[in-house]
């Protein structure tokens, strides 16, 4: 009986460290090296999700939900495409102002964070997640005019 419960109480004291140790926590820390997500990343992916964009300046607000493709290479370059749903809102384009291929795409590590930052480094998506199979990017990016918040923009990347 003894031994069964040493046992049990092993493996429970053992499980918060085979939790902490898997790379995509709640933390938002990637504990990859840039050589690693540029190999995780490697290949065409389908991916899925939400735009949100809202503008004060001009009073547009809209949600988008969309469905693509995202293809990466180990150059830094990659190639993004809308495949289902509206890439447009209003004002704003999906494969161009957000993830605008013409520049590749380049890696930041900022307050143990990782991010993929496309469009000549005016998109910083957060890597939440990344496995070999998988990975989820999100973008939060608010836009300031005079210390006025006027342009907001958030947008999710799933791979399926």
């Amino acid at each position: 009986m003894k031994i069964k419960h040493f046992g049990l109480l092993l493996v429970l004291g053992l499980f918060p460290i085979f939790i902490a140790c898997n790379n995509d926590d709640d933390s938002g820390e990637i504990n990859l090296t840039s050589d690693e997500i540029v190999s995780f990343l490697k290949g065409k992916w389908v991916v899925s999700g939400e735009l949100r964009y809202s503008n004060a300046e001009n009073g547009e607000n809209f949600i988008n939900h969309y469905k693509g493709t995202i293809e990466f290479d180990d150059n830094h370059k990659f190639a993004f495409s809308v495949i289902e749903g509206n890439k447009y809102g209003g004002s704003i384009c999906l494969e161009k102002k957000i993830v605008d291929d013409y520049y590749g795409y380049s890696l930041l590590k900022k307050d143990k964070k990782s991010f993929i930052v496309f469009t000549n480094g005016s998109s910083n998506f957060e890597i939440v997640s990344l496995k070999k199979n998988s990975f989820r990017l999100v973008l939060n990016k608010d836009k300031f005019v005079d210390n006025k918040k006027v342009e907001h923009i958030y947008m999710t990347m799933d791979s399926n």
